[in-house]
């Protein structure tokens, strides 16, 4: 009977140990992964349409990650600094530092680039030339959101 008792008593220990052990591993994981903050990028943004007079004699075409554009959802940037497939969201030019008050135009994808968007310039797609060029040119803040790195 004591060495039964004595075995349970071991084995009871070494669940502990393995519990701690288990514990310890996954604060270890989670300490190895870092979240990125957000980056601000101040662009000037144009506009473009499917017409031939934006896109050239190849209108109406696909944009350069097989999607067709679509208001309200893609932008045109340079791959040099966003890479493409992005969400992104645009907002007025604020002298405050506090973006939350800030007037947000919406979160858009980077699906498409251009022979004139390089560096901070962005062309955001419109349906029809008439509000590509009401649009005009625009000073406007690019956020690209953080991402969760694993830190090997």
């Amino acid at each position: 009977m004591k060495t039964l008792l004595r075995i349970l008593t071991v084995v009871l220990e070494l669940c502990i140990v393995l519990a701690i052990l288990i514990w310890l591993c996954s604060v270890i994981v989670n300490a190895e992964t870092l979240h990125t903050p957000a980056r601000r990028i101040r662009v000037k943004a144009y506009a473009y349409c499917p017409c031939k007079r934006c896109c050239g004699p190849s209108a109406p075409r696909r944009t350069k990650t097989g999607q067709w554009p679509k208001e309200g959802r893609t932008i045109a940037v340079d791959v040099k600094i966003i890479k493409l497939g992005r969400r992104v969201k645009l907002y007025k030019e604020s002298k405050r530092r506090d973006w939350s008050v800030s007037k947000a135009l919406g979160t858009f994808r980077t699906e498409d680039t251009g022979a004139g968007i390089v560096g901070n310039k962005i062309d955001v797609y419109m349906e029809s030339h008439k509000k590509a060029l009401e649009w005009g040119v625009r000073e406007l803040v690019l956020e690209v959101p953080g991402r969760i790195i694993k830190v090997e």
